[in-house]
C-alpha cells in the first residue's frame, strides 16, 4: 500500500513534455528560431558566432562533422573556430532550417538564473527543423 502522500514518480521524457511549471527549479529546455533570443543566449554566455569551414569570410580551421550548415559558438577559454559575423551565422542558420536548443538551470522563482560553473552548464544544440507533412 501507497503512503496517503507519495507522488508517482515521472520519468525525464514525461517531465520535459508535461508542461511543468515554469516556477519548479531544474532544468529549463528551449528551443527557439528568434534571432534576439539566440543572441541573448550567447551574450549571456560569453559565446561568439563562429565557424570551423571555409566560407567566402575565411578558410577552414577544424574538421567538421555535422550536418554541413557548420556554425558553433566559442566561448571563453575555449575557442577552436573561427570567430564570424552574427549575419554569416545566422544566413547558414536559414539556410539550413535550423533550430537552436539550449539548456538552462531555473532558479526556482520560474527566472533564468546562470549556474555557478557555467562552462560546465552550457549545452547547446543546432539541429535541423522538423518538416511538417
Amino acid at each position: 500500500m501507497e503512503p496517503k502522500n507519495s507522488r508517482p514518480s515521472l520519468d525525464r521524457f514525461t517531465v520535459l513534455t508535461s508542461g511543468t511549471p515554469a516556477e519548479r527549479p531544474g532544468l529549463h529546455v528551449v528551443t527557439t528560431r528568434e534571432r534576439a533570443e539566440i543572441e541573448r543566449w550567447a551574450s549571456a554566455h560569453s559565446a561568439q558566432p563562429a565557424t570551423g569551414e571555409a566560407t567566402a569570410s575565411g578558410p577552414a580551421v577544424k574538421t567538421m562533422n555535422d550536418t554541413g550548415a557548420g556554425i558553433r559558438f566559442n566561448f571563453p577559454g575555449f575557442a577552436p573556430f573561427r570567430v564570424i559575423s552574427w549575419d554569416e551565422w545566422f544566413r547558414n542558420f536559414e539556410e539550413h532550417d535550423l533550430v537552436f536548443v539550449y539548456e538552462e538551470q531555473r532558479d526556482g522563482g520560474g527566472n533564468d538564473a546562470p549556474a555557478a560553473d557555467q562552462a560546465a552548464a552550457v549545452r547547446y544544440r543546432l539541429i535541423k527543423q522538423a518538416v511538417e507533412t
